[in-house]
């Protein structure tokens, strides 16, 4: 838990104590913090709590979904598999590597730093000879 949301939270308990309603707490801290307050609806929130005997600062541990799919493991195989052949899709990706587009998404940008610059032949800016190659590639 951060610091200002323990802060926060002791300082509802102890006005709350004095008979503040949630709306006055709620204006206190918005005076010194209004980038950061917390809802009217969490300090309602916490306000019940205290009421019904719950007198905890810190929230409950909520471990959530672990990530299964972005290892170091599947990291370094995308690694490898983007050293080889840089042209790779994200829907590429996500197949050799059994994750999802998202995960295969985050992978890449998040973790690996990485972002996919294309370029597009434009067929008018080809040469009559670039233009022949072409023709005679796709007709093989």
């Amino acid at each position: 838990m951060d610091f200002f949301k323990e802060g926060c939270r002791f300082y509802t308990f102890t006005r709350w104590k004095l008979g503040k309603k949630a709306t006055e707490i709620r204006g206190e801290l918005l005076q010194d913090f209004p980038e950061s307050t917390p809802s009217l609806e969490t300090v309602s929130r916490w306000i019940r709590a205290f009421t019904a005997g719950k007198i905890q600062l810190e929230d409950d541990h909520h471990p959530g979904c672990p990530r299964t799919s972005v290892t170091k493991a599947t990291m370094v195989c995308a690694r490898s598999i983007i050293d080889e052949d840089s042209t790779v899709t994200l829907q590429f990706l996500s197949l050799e590597l059994g994750v999802s587009y998202g995960s295969a998404h985050g992978i890449m940008h998040e973790h690996l730093g990485l972002r996919k610059k294309c370029a597009q032949w434009i067929p008018h800016l080809l040469t009559e000879e670039q233009k022949s190659e072409r023709v005679r590639i796709c007709r093989l």
